[in-house]
């Protein structure tokens, strides 16, 4: 087996089928060697030997590829054999030779359809499909669903889940080739059946989002989208987090708050993730939709300090500083607040313009201390805004900066670097590169 391995490794493979040789004529190939054996074969490329190789190491294979769910080795090889079949338009012959081995299992079947869809080679899918009833095969959800995939016909799609229904084999892949299906083909008919066998597989994140499609791209689009998805969700999706899909939970939560359904919102709340609450609120942020921001933030199970933050950072995208200080209030009450909920409040006074209550902000950092006291991020915001007006503001800010303990980081010298200009002063640009000098690590910025 070490041998085996070894010549595989370094691709001597048409010696590695001369040491199979002198293995097979002791009589000592065990199952792993003969996973290797065929590797072997197949690393020259020749599919007809490897065929024979096949039927050769038939009793050993089975060993190792037995069950819906072969080990890693074994698998990868097979899957390499069914490729190099599919290469060679020879994926029913080989079908039909794993089949008299006896090394047809339903996983080699699901990978063997799932070759030939990925070819889009129709009448072989047909073939493969033919053959595998004839011989009784069994037919998995995987299986169904690549037929699914490759069906030439709104009909055939048809059939396949049909039949997959009847089996009783209704899996998520099932529904996800379903709904791509009906998507594709603008099948209303096959629409309604997906709808009429979500079960419990509604409650899949995968699968609602695909059902939510339907609604937005597909044949159950109609002229009241939102009443649609609404009402998808009450009857099939209730409990599932669509939000792992932004597009797709966006126009479910967007369909809610329009018709005031915050009973949906609320459960989608419930289940979303913390990244997902955050992605929600920054984009109704910046379509200037702060009051349904205010509307989820309200909603969310459990306010944190980094919700707060996203929320603050909508108000920031809507330009309404004054709600970003009762944000900020309510932050600071809960004990709630960290640095970067003031430094956000920073950048809320700086587009603004108030500079009263943006060095109140700061001094009220500093006198904190602690992990709250202004940090890198907090001056290289007050420097990029002073830079382009106020040179010597920049260089007191600097100096604050020093004198807060907080040294000056590459952000802050792209800054310096970046206002250079021909007619900046010798003492602006002396200054800059003393800066620039003192940090470690600054040339891959450079």
């Amino acid at each position: 087996e070490l041998l085996l391995r070894n010549y595989a490794g370094i691709q001597l493979y048409q010696e590695a089928r001369d040491f199979v040789t002198c293995v097979e004529r002791e009589g000592v190939l065990t199952p792993i060697s003969a996973v290797l054996a065929l590797r072997a074969t197949l690393g020259t490329g020749d599919f007809d030997a490897s065929l024979v190789q096949v039927k050769k190491l038939a009793a050993l294979l089975r060993a190792s590829i037995s069950g819906d769910a072969p080990a890693a080795a074994p698998k990868s090889i097979m899957q390499q054999l069914i490729a190099v079949a599919a290469q060679k338009s020879a994926l029913p012959r080989l079908l039909q030779e794993l089949y008299n081995c006896r090394l047809c299992t339903s996983w080699s079947l699901e990978t063997v359809l799932a070759e030939c869809v990925k070819v889009h080679d129709g009448p072989t899918l047909n073939a493969l499909e033919a053959f595998a009833t004839a011989h009784g095969l069994e037919f998995t959800g995987l299986a169904y669903a690549q037929l699914i995939r490759g069906a030439e016909a709104a009909a055939d799609a048809q059939r396949h889940f049909e039949a997959a229904c009847k089996d009783g084999v209704v899996v998520e892949e099932l529904l996800l080739a379903a709904v791509d299906a009906t998507i594709f083909r603008g099948d209303a008919v096959l629409a309604q059946t997906i709808l009429q066998h979500l079960n419990t597989l509604g409650k899949s994140a995968q699968v609602a989002v695909a059902v939510i499609r339907l609604a937005v791209a597909g044949p159950l689009r109609g002229d009241n989208i939102e009443g649609t998805i609404l009402d998808l969700y009450d009857k099939h999706l209730a409990g599932a987090n669509i939000l792992m899909d932004q597009q797709m939970g966006q126009f479910l939560v967007n369909s809610a708050l329009h018709h005031g359904r915050m009973d949906i919102v609320t459960r989608l709340m419930a289940v979303a993730e913390d990244s997902q609450q955050h992605a929600l609120l920054k984009s109704l942020g910046s379509q200037n939709r702060l009051g349904h921001a205010r509307d989820v933030f309200n909603v969310c199970p459990e306010p944190s300090t980094s919700l707060y933050n996203s929320l603050l950072e909508a108000c920031n995208a809507s330009r309404d500083v004054r709600a970003a200080e009762c944000v900020m209030k309510e932050a600071t009450s809960k004990g709630l607040a960290d640095v970067v909920t003031y430094n956000t409040m920073v950048k809320a006074y700086l587009q603004c313009g108030d500079l009263v209550r943006l060095r109140a902000t700061v001094e009220a950092m500093r006198s904190q201390g602690g992990d709250l006291a202004p940090n890198c991020v907090t001056f290289n915001e007050l420097i990029g805004a002073t830079i382009r007006t106020n040179s010597e503001g920049v260089w007191a800010l600097m100096n604050e900066m020093r004198s807060c303990g907080v040294s000056p980081n590459q952000v802050t010298c792209c800054i310096l670097l970046k206002n250079i200009q021909p007619n900046s002063r010798s003492s602006d640009v002396e200054k800059t590169f003393a800066v620039v000098n003192a940090l470690e690590d600054m040339d891959e910025v450079l």
